[in-house]
Formats: structure tokens, C-alpha cells, sequence
């Protein structure tokens, strides 16, 4: 009895111990193995997420991402004109030529992002009118990426319509690159390249985290510079990619522009979404042409309403089949176009 009463002390001690081991531990765990610890868990999640995507080693027009306009400058010489945009940057236009056609974003003197579309531009690795199996021999495309951004992590996630047409590229230096395909061709027709900040505003993919997406403040805009911007580039877009295509280019119809315009005054409230999925639409836009233009021979609408800049919005359409078709059809040769906001109304007209 008395032995056992002698082994109560010592294990109540040893009971001590065992249990204030780990938080005498933890107290005294120095800043470096707290920080080591922390990135082990960081690095655990990403590898059991799967979402840490290999990069690009960066080259080409992706190399101007992040540096002064006035270094540009110095090599391309100064634009045709500036567009300004709803995304607190401004487009830089290049036009002078097709092969060369480029727009240069540019905010508080740096360049942000870069829309290429002429085919004589260094966009290495990759290539304007490069094949889709092509791509897939120079890069491994991603369906999942996950970007850091002011202290946040996103996670994006890439539809199957995203991978075929538009798919997502990162590269070494912390910057990205959009491949924009032709869905006929199965071939690239521009990329555009992008800092991540241009990429969160535009919200270009489905942010699958529950992190709150950044957005961009357009109480203040002068929408109509901004339309009229969109209106000018959207035009040049096209005739580019109908000389590319060896169809002759469209004209621009100052009555086509003023009749699209009148169509959004009738319609004060935002037409639906798209007109290719929603007969409301169409019905609408139908109706006030019957009534109002019934002069008007082959008058082709083409409606769509995104939350993007025009260089997406364009580049998408040629993802979509029949509104591709319209726009490199040969039988139209004039073409009216309204901006509203962020909503575009296209006629396209077989008569000038």
C-alpha cells in the first residue's frame, strides 16, 4: 500500500509533463520554424488541390507586360490613336497595318495588357494561326488555375468552351496569355496577354473560391469615348480577319450606325443577353426593323451583351458557329454598329 501510494506523486509529475510538452513547444517555436511550418501547409493544400499550373517561359509581346509605354515607344513608335476603355486602362492603337494590327493597354505609364492580332508579330512560343494540336505541343493547357492577387488566392476554373476556344496560359514572370481560336479553323486568330490584375477585372473565367472578385469602379466614365472606341476597334477587327479569310472587308454605314442607335433609345431598358439564345431578343430587334426598315434588304443583326472589353467580345464570336458565319459571309459588304455600355448591336447589310 505504502508503495503504492509513493507512485501517485511521480505520476501526476510525468502526467505534467506529457501534456505541457507541447505547449512549452509551441511557445517557443522561433519565427522561422513557424514560417516553415506554414509554407509545408501551404504547399500540402496546393498539392492536394491540384491547382498549382506550370508556367510558360515568358518571350515575345509577353516580355512587355509590367513595362513603361515609353520603352515601347522607343521600338513601335507612337500609336494611331487611344482608345479609352470601361477598365481604367487605355488602348494604344496600332493599325497601321494588318499584320502588324496590336493594341497596347496602358495605365499610369505601364503596360498592362496586349492584344495581338497581326501576323508578323513576335507572340513566341506560340503563333497567330497556329494549329490547336500545335498549341498542345509547345504548352500543357490547364483547366484549373490558382492566382494570387492583393493577398488573395483565386481559384479559376476553365469550361470545356474556355479549352477549346479561349483556353488560359501562364507564364514564368507572373503574368498570363489568352489564346483566342477560330472555331472553324481550329486555329489561333490573336492573343491576348495580360497582367493578373486586367485579368481579375475582366472576370474572363469562373472564379470557383469563394474569394471576392475585384472589380473596377465605372461610375465616372465618358461612355460615350468609350463606345466610340469599341465601335472603332470592333470594325478593324473584323475587316482584319476578313482579309485574313480573303473576304472582301465591309464598309462602314453611317445610316446602319445611326438605325443600331435608334434601336437602343427604343429599348430603354437592356436588351437580354444574347439574341442567339433568347427569341425575346430577336423578336424585338425583328419587329422594329419590319417596321421601320422594310427598305432594307439581307439586314443581318448581330446582338450580344458582355461584361468585357471588344477584342474578348469580337474573338468570342468566332467561338460561336452561325455568328462567325455572318461575319466572314461574303454577301454582306456594309456593316452599322451601337454601343451601349456594355452591350453591342451589329447590322450587317448586303447593300451599301
Amino acid at each position: 500500500m505504502k508503495t503504492f501510494l509513493r507512485t501517485i506523486p511521480l505520476f501526476i509529475v510525468a502526467m505534467v509533463i506529457v501534456y505541457a510538452l507541447p505547449v512549452f513547444n509551441s511557445a517557443t517555436q522561433t519565427p522561422t520554424n513557424k514560417n516553415q511550418q506554414k509554407t509545408n501547409e501551404q504547399v500540402a493544400k496546393k498539392t492536394k488541390t491540384g491547382m498549382v499550373q506550370k508556367t510558360v517561359p515568358v518571350d515575345g509581346l509577353a516580355d512587355y507586360i509590367g513595362i513603361s509605354i515609353d520603352l515601347f515607344t522607343q521600338q513601335f513608335g507612337e500609336p494611331v490613336r487611344k482608345d479609352e476603355t470601361a477598365y481604367d486602362f487605355q488602348w494604344w492603337i496600332y493599325n497601321q497595318k494588318d499584320k502588324d494590327y496590336l493594341q497596347v493597354g496602358v495605365k499610369d505609364g505601364k503596360i498592362v495588357t496586349i492584344f495581338a492580332l497581326g501576323t508578323n508579330l513576335d507572340v513566341a512560343p506560340f503563333k497567330i494561326g497556329m494549329t490547336i494540336d500545335s498549341i498542345y505541343s509547345t504548352a500543357t493547357l490547364y483547366p484549373n488555375f490558382e492566382v494570387e492577387y492583393n493577398e488573395d488566392t483565386y481559384e479559376l476554373e476553365l469550361s470545356e468552351s474556355d479549352m477549346n476556344n479561349h483556353p488560359l496560359i501562364a507564364f514564368d514572370n507572373g503574368t498570363f496569355a489568352i489564346l483566342i481560336l477560330d472555331q472553324f479553323t481550329n486555329k489561333v486568330i490573336g492573343i491576348r496577354y495580360l497582367d493578373v490584375s486586367i485579368l481579375m477585372y475582366l472576370n474572363l473565367y469562373e472564379v470557383v473560391s469563394k474569394t471576392p472578385t475585384p472589380s473596377v469602379s465605372q461610375d465616372n466614365l465618358d461612355w460615350n469615348a468609350v463606345n466610340q472606341g469599341n465601335q472603332q476597334e470592333a470594325f478593324e477587327i473584323i475587316n482584319v480577319l476578313r482579309r485574313r479569310n480573303k473576304v472582301p472587308i465591309l464598309e462602314m454605314n453611317p445610316d446602319l450606325n445611326a438605325l443600331a442607335s435608334q434601336i437602343f433609345a427604343t429599348y430603354t431598358k437592356p436588351l437580354e443577353e444574347a439574341t442567339t439564345s433568347n427569341t425575346l431578343s430577336e423578336k424585338k430587334i425583328g419587329e422594329f426593323l419590319s417596321k421601320n426598315q422594310s427598305d432594307v434588304k439581307e439586314l443581318q443583326p448581330i446582338y450580344f451583351n458582355q461584361t468585357t472589353d471588344v477584342t474578348w467580345a469580337i474573338g468570342s464570336l468566332f467561338s460561336i458557329e452561325s455568328q462567325r458565319e455572318l461575319l466572314m459571309s461574303k454577301q454582306f459588304n456594309s456593316i452599322g454598329m451601337g454601343y451601349q455600355k456594355h452591350e453591342a448591336l451589329l447590322l450587317l447589310n448586303s447593300d451599301l
